[in-house]
């Protein structure tokens, strides 16, 4: 049905019918939906919006009504037809009703055709209203599509300051919500208009009626006035706030969401869950007093003070002398119906306009935010693609010349505080896309931040600065650029990339770039789509790239080799696969200029060697091109062209390899000064031509003269520290041996590689199970019987109010004029109070589900298995807390409020109808089968197609995020357009299925109008014929002929009124049902259990504060770690990873683990650490099997400092003990034990010093200092280090080693230690090689290093052959 396509003038809708028949037949797929009309694609409309946005924003403040009524006026205007119609034809009915009644016993034959326009004028109002309907909502969904790719494309141009500003809460808030929003927009705009008009008719036919007494209802308007003024002003703050609020709940969660499996080994699920509650009670605050105002609008405007304005023109009228019949009582009746519209439709239109308002105003706002091109008039930056002219190659396709950069001070954004702006908005045609992923920090190189850092962050307070005096980087020649952390080497290559500010001085770029990111980003996908990244596929060139970057055995081992899909963050692949495969996504793009930030960290030594000589060596794959690898490995300096050893900023020395020792050279990356290197600094500080001495060597080795004239095209600036956003939890695999993603990426056919590549959102098929209406009673408790008691008597409320007017001259007679009125007069009052308790009643109960479902499905996700976080993507999860959870918030409450209030009005009509005219229950019978059939129908079609909707939502949200994760190395590779046509595909797909939703319910609402406008005409008559069907007719009174009118044409919108409202209520409670999911998920085992009390029992009381960093261990005794032939897999249908494992070590000794990479030796951590089940076998602490603890007793009995250090965002005391359960003095003494302490007491709030998101206002290697200490004042007997120096310089790795031997020493700790560099384990008392999941060796170091026939002796070997010993 793919190729249907929704014909404009289709009046019944029957191309949804078909959609609908379908769903009958078979469950619906997205393919089903139907097309979108000609000129509606989202592309398309994002096109005419950027074209209007780069006219416009410069003279206007609110660039969205001019622009849209540019883009769709003629859709505006076809519109505007159609309601006026239905406006015009609203008039008619009630018109009628006063000369059908008068004339009902009089003249029957003129009755008749009164009837007849009681019943065509509805039908009328019903065809104009659904064209009304469908045309705004395609306006709308138009603008939804069109901003929603306009803004994607913007944040892939966002300068480094305005991403990290605005974070990627608010980013992701403004692409779910904002865009969202402006969907229904038009369909209430046309209302700002309507409403005057409906009032001016209204008022029209009442004067015809009432006389001067129609005025009263223009009286009672204008007192309300002056609050419509402030209730208005005041929800648009209170939106405002609430979205901030909300930006900065998803914010938080989102950093938990990246960082959650170091958070669980640290077992501080309870105060991070602690920390978001906080932010959603803030949230639920501003929310509480956003419905209290809603409440007060709706009792002005809404149904029940359409019952006041009622009283006060009746009793004008009757005071004024005249007299009531139940002609004028049921024909004003129906007229205050139609002012009821624009009463009750005004609060709706002025909240959601000022949502709208506040939505549009924070996309503008993102709209002007500065883009990465932005550069000062004084600085020259140039990136062009040609890299020969006239066949000759481009001698330096990089040239830096008296060059300053410098990462700018920046506060994290705030809903109300103006961004950065560019003094222009970008005029070229072309699409081009900046967006940044940096990170400043301070002291720091700016090293490449973990993604999930990218967003959501502070800026450092002191943000490195580089100058670089001379530097050229020479066709096809290699540079290796080594230093201490925080010297600058990042921010070099940051800087070629144009994305470090630039203060001063000129830079060239010329010719294609591939970029390698320290932490590696990698695409969800397959591993052959991470590789050849939306080129071309050439297999030829694919096998070489594969062998260079030593990927075959990695591919041989993986059932579907370059097939196998890649979970999200890359969690199908360990640390080491992740370098290679972002280096072979570099190799294979034969790009002209490659940076390659210390992509050798993460692989074994072997490897390592490897990669230098069959890939970035004088012999390898990419000999050819540029290259500048930054690395502190300087064993393989000799295989570069020439060397840069950097400090503070700047280029120290220069030269070929030779012209350093092999002191020099390991000296380099030490922070202290205690080399001269004054003499090579001075030539690299001279002539930007001559450079420095080894850059002139390179030069004149090149030979050739300067290229002219290039014919040079000024580029966006492309970013340069590599995606952070997903990193946190790759942190954790990053270790080398993180076989975890690796085997898990060797599925079962069918369902497993399924799961991996796309975990299948958790779509229910058929009806909304009977659980999710359960949870939503539960969770409403006693207020949803209340609820319904409360709507039962509104409903009774309104008849009798209908009825005593309708019986007014018979009243007045029996008890006069005042007694009448002051009994009418309590009528109206209660439908106002019972009114009131309702809305607040649901409201309490609303906000009690909100809270209680957001509670619950946190703790889930906070407390799920590793498995499902590893398999689940990030964008999904923050989808239903972000999106889903807004649903619930704002809209659940609204739909069920008028569901049950349709439901009785339906109730009401049948038994007022039918006790009028019981004939008409013969009619009632088979309108109601045929309504229970199309509903039928419909409701099955109806439910797909939403849920289809809502999953269709999660990728888009999900490429959002990995494009803001991956911005860097997307604009490094020119990739901004292919990552934009995925959006554009996204939002497409996600638009059909929206349109073809809507179009369904339009199909669903002209066929039950239909039915009622059948009713309404069958009441007139048999009202009019009564007479006529002899024993069948019974004598009709006025007022009853009246009543039963009324009901009838109420009985059409009530039957309207429940499909529509419950389709709204179901996609509520499918939210409700997505979270629902959450809540049951099986948890990861218990926090607690009984055998802790066993092996805790007899333990003291609490060290103090000041000891706890040196005595007391929990119930940890000696220390001892035993693993007995241990089997695991990571989840069901997987191969096993650990196969058999078996070592024991006792308390108080050390063990290095090694192995190849994907060996196991990061699953061993995961099993210590319960973070997956085991098939077999058991771990052992102390004698203690691990399996009968409860996770926090375990985990806190541990201590590990990852290999990516990650930070939360807080205070220094915070991230070094949340719990509270130390003293500021033994928090200092644990920061001086790693050399913290003064940096800490230099800055301001001292322990209070506030981190950014991941830490990123640290250097890596404070950072890693920081986890040091951390790991230190747990007071626990083992300590495990994963990989802990891998990302360092050796500087700090010795100092990590130095102080980690101290303490070991000192406190007689058990360690575990993980680690490619072989030096960092032979320090230790024995050594286990990990091979394909089982002990291939294990003893003690000293001897398995001296045994020529051991696997370890190789290790040592291939490490001391490059250098590393």
């Amino acid at each position: 049905m793919a190729w249907q396509r929704y014909r404009a003038w289709d009046i019944a809708f029957c191309s949804f019918g078909n959609v609908v028949s379908t769903g009958q037949q078979r469950h619906l797929e997205s393919e089903d939906a139907l097309q979108l009309c000609q000129g509606d694609t989202p592309l398309e409309m994002s096109e005419k919006i950027g074209d209007s946005w780069r006219r416009r924003s410069e003279t206007e403040k609110l660039v969205f009504v001019t622009s849209a009524w540019e883009i769709h006026k003629h859709l505006l205007i076809r519109a505007g037809i159609f309601h006026a119609l239905e406006i015009g034809m609203g008039f008619v009915a009630p018109r009628m009703i006063k000369p059908l009644i008068d004339n009902l016993d009089s003249a029957p034959s003129t009755s008749l055709v009164y009837a007849a326009g009681v019943a065509l004028g509805p039908i009328i109002v019903s065809l104009s209203n659904s064209q009304f309907d469908m045309t705004s909502n395609r306006i709308g969904y138009r603008c939804t599509g069109g901003y929603t790719c306009f803004v994607f494309n913007k944040i892939l141009r966002l300068s480094q300051t305005s991403l990290a500003s605005y974070g990627q809460g608010k980013l992701v808030n403004i692409m779910q919500v904002d865009t969202q929003r402006v969907s229904r927009a038009f369909f209430f705009f046309f209302y700002l208009w309507s409403m005057p008009l409906m009032l001016i008719g209204t008022l029209i036919l009442l004067f015809d009626m009432l006389g001067w007494a129609c005025l009263m209802p223009i009286f009672v308007m204008f007192c309300t006035y002056k609050f419509n003024s402030l209730l208005t002003t005041r929800l648009m703050t209170l939106g405002a706030g609430l979205n901030r609020c909300r930006d900065h709940r998803v914010k938080l969660f989102t950093e938990v969401l990246h960082a959650l499996r170091l958070c669980k080994m640290l077992a501080w699920e309870h105060q991070l869950a602690d920390m978001i509650d906080v932010k959603r009670r803030e949230e639920m605050k501003l929310l509480n007093n956003f419905k209290s105002w809603q409440t007060v609008l709706s009792l002005l405007f809404g149904g029940s003070a359409t019952a006041i304005v009622q009283l006060a023109t009746f009793s004008a009228y009757i005071l004024l002398g005249g007299q009531l019949t139940a002609g004028i009582v049921f024909s004003s009746l129906a007229i205050f119906d139609m002012l009821q519209l624009p009463m009750s439709l005004l609060p709706i239109t002025v909240q959601y306009l000022a949502q709208t308002y506040v939505s549009v105003l924070r996309i503008e706002k993102l709209l002007r935010a500065e883009e990465v091109d932005h550069r000062a008039p004084e600085v020259s930056f140039i990136r062009a693609r040609p890299v020969n002219v006239g066949g000759k190659a481009v001698l330096a396709p990089v040239r830096i010349q008296n060059a300053q950069f410098l990462w700018p001070r920046t506060g994290e954004e705030d809903s109300d505080e103006e961004l950065p702006q560019a003094p222009q908005a970008s005029s070229t045609g072309q699409r081009r896309r900046c967006c940044e992923r940096f990170r400043r920090r301070q002291q720091s190189e700016a090293l490449l931040e973990s993604p999930d850092q990218l967003m959501n962050t502070i800026i450092p307070q002191r943000a490195p600065q580089l100058s670089i005096k001379a530097f050229q980087l020479l066709h096809g020649k290699f540079v290796l650029v080594t230093g201490p952390v925080g010297s600058g080497k990042s921010t070099l290559l940051s800087s070629i990339l144009g994305e470090v500010p630039q203060l001063a001085g000129a830079l060239e770029l010329l010719g294609s770039v591939a970029y390698c990111a320290q932490i590696p980003w990698i695409l969800q996908g397959t591993v052959q789509h991470n590789i050849t990244f939306g080129d071309v596929y050439d297999a030829e060139r694919f096998s070489q790239v594969v062998d260079a970057c030593s990927l075959a055995p990695d591919l041989r081992q993986l059932s579907n080799g370059a097939d196998t899909v890649i979970g999200e963050r890359g969690i199908t692949l360990s640390g080491g696969q992740k370098a290679r495969i972002s280096l072979a996504r570099a190799a294979y793009s034969q790009a002209s200029v490659y940076l390659l930030d210390d992509p050798l960290s993460a692989v074994d030594a072997h490897v390592a060697a490897h990669l230098v000589s069959k890939c970035l060596g004088p012999q390898g794959y990419l000999s050819k091109q540029s290259r500048i690898l930054v690395s502190h490995q300087t064993q393989f300096a000799s295989e570069a062209d020439l060397v840069l050893i950097m400090r503070n900023g700047e280029i120290v020395a220069a030269g070929p390899a030779a012209d350093f020792s092999k002191e020099e050279l390991q000296s380099a990356t030490v922070s202290e000064k205690s080399t001269d290197w004054t003499s090579r600094s001075t030539s690299t500080a001279t002539a930007p031509r001559a450079g420095p001495v080894g850059l002139s060597r390179a030069v004149s080795a090149h030979g050739g003269p300067k290229t002219e004239a290039l014919e040079l095209r000024r580029a966006i600036s492309e970013p340069s520290e590599e995606v952070d956003g997903v990193a946190k939890e790759e942190d954790e695999e990053r270790k080398d041996a993180e076989v975890d993603g690796e085997e898990e990426s060797t599925p079962t056919p069918g369902a497993v590689i399924q799961e991996i590549e796309e975990r299948a959102e958790d779509m229910e098929e058929g009806h909304l199970s009977l659980r999710v209406w359960c949870t939503f009673m539960r969770a409403m408790g006693c207020g949803a019987f209340w609820v319904i008691v409360l709507n039962l008597i509104s409903t009774v409320g309104y008849l009798v109010s209908a009825l005593w007017l309708g019986h007014w001259p018979e009243l007045q007679a029996q008890m006069g004029t005042g007694d009448a009125l002051a009994v009418y007069a309590v009528i109206a009052f209660s439908i106002l109070f019972f009114t009131l308790l309702r809305i607040l009643m649901f409201q309490w109960s609303s906000l009690a589900l909100a809270i209680s479902m957001h509670q619950k499905a946190l703790w889930a996700v906070l407390r799920s298995p590793m498995s499902w976080l590893d398999t689940t993507p990030g964008g999904r999860i923050i989808n239903r807390f972000s999106s889903d959870m807004s649903k619930i918030d704002l809209d659940l409450q609204g739909s069920m409020q008028n569901l049950l209030r349709a439901v009785c009005d339906l109730f009401a009509s049948i038994m007022v109808a039918g006790a009028v005219l019981p004939l008409i229950f013969l009619i009632f019978v088979p309108i109601l089968l045929a309504y229970h059939w199309i509903q039928k129908v419909y409701r099955k079609a109806g439910r797909e197609i939403q849920r289809l909707a809502s999953k269709a939502r999660s990728p888009i949200y999900q490429g959002v995020d990995e494009a803001i994760v991956g911005v860097t190395t997307i604009r490094a590779y020119d990739k901004q357009q292919y990552f934009m046509d995925q959006n554009e595909r996204r939002v497409s797909r996600s638009l059909r299925l929206d349109f073809t939703q809507m179009g369904c319910q339009k199909w669903l609402g002209f066929r039950l109008k239909a039915l009622g406008s059948i009713v309404s005409m069958l009441v007139a008559l048999l009202v009019v014929l009564h007479r006529s069907l002899g024993p069948l007719g019974r004598a009709i009174s006025g007022p009853a002929a009246g009543l039963a009118l009324r009901y009838a044409q109420q009985l059409s919108n009530a039957m309207e009124g429940i499909l529509n409202n419950l389709t709204m209520a179901e996609q509520c409670l499918v939210a409700v049902e997505r979270l629902n999911t959450y809540m049951e998920m099986e948890d990861e085992g218990s926090l607690e259990t009984d055998f802790d009390s066993s092996i805790t029992s007899g333990l003291g009381s609490a060290p103090a504060d000041g000891q706890s960093s040196t005595q007391g261990f929990g119930w940890l005794v000696d220390g001892s770690v035993r693993f007995e032939n241990v089997v695991m897999r990571y989840r069901e249908g997987t191969p096993l990873v650990l196969k058999g494992l078996s070592f024991e070590i006792p308390g108080g000794s050390s063990l290095g683990i090694v192995g190849r990479t994907g060996a196991g030796k990061s699953s061993l951590l995961q099993v210590l650490f319960r973070m997956s089940p085991l098939e077999s076998g058991a771990v052992y602490l102390d004698g203690h099997d691990t399996s009968k603890m409860g996770l926090h007793t375990l985990r806190k009995s541990l201590a590990i400092i990852p290999q990516d250090p990650v930070g939360f965002t807080g205070t220094v005391r915070f991230n070094l003990d949340p719990f509270d359960q130390h003293s500021d003095q033994a928090i200092w003494e644990e920061l001086e034990k790693v050399q913290l302490k003064s940096y800490f007491q230099a800055q301001e709030g001292q322990l209070q010093f506030l981190l950014a998101q991941g830490g990123e206002n640290l250097s890596v290697g404070q950072r890693q200092l920081l986890c040091c200490a951390r790991a230190l004042i747990r007071g626990t007997r083992i300590l495990v280090l994963d990989e802990a120096t891998a990302s360092v310089d050796f500087t700090t790795d010795a100092l990590i080693q130095k102080i980690l031997q101290k303490e070991v020493k000192t406190k007689h700790l058990t360690t575990l230690t993980i680690a490619h560099r072989i030096q960092t384990v032979l320090g230790g008392d024995r050594v286990l090689v990990v091979q394909e999941g089982r002990a291939a060796e294990f003893g003690a170091t000293e001897v398995l290093r001296q045994d020529p026939q051991s696997m370890f002796y190789t290790f040592v070997q291939s490490a001391t052959a490059s250098g590393q010993l």
